[in-house]
């Protein structure tokens, strides 16, 4: 919530850190996966897929946060 506060109140652009840019993509997919993956109306298969894919791009984003590396230079 607070990456699109930061958003709203001025000019600044999440991609002049191309790092927190791609972590806010992360974290956006984080919590639609983890929601994909606590449905029940889902196969227990696609569950647990989800719920790999919302860990990995959890690790992603501790990644992110620890080492803050060039992504595309």
């Amino acid at each position: 919530t607070l990456a699109f506060t930061l958003l709203a109140i001025g000019p600044w652009q999440p991609f002049v850190h191309q790092w927190l840019g791609f972590k806010i993509l992360l974290l956006i997919g984080y919590i639609l996966f983890g929601i994909a993956a606590l449905k029940q109306r889902l196969s227990l298969p696609v569950r647990v897929a989800c719920a790999v894919m919302a860990l990995s791009q959890l690790a992603g984003i501790f990644y992110l946060a620890r080492f803050k590396p060039l992504l595309f230079v």
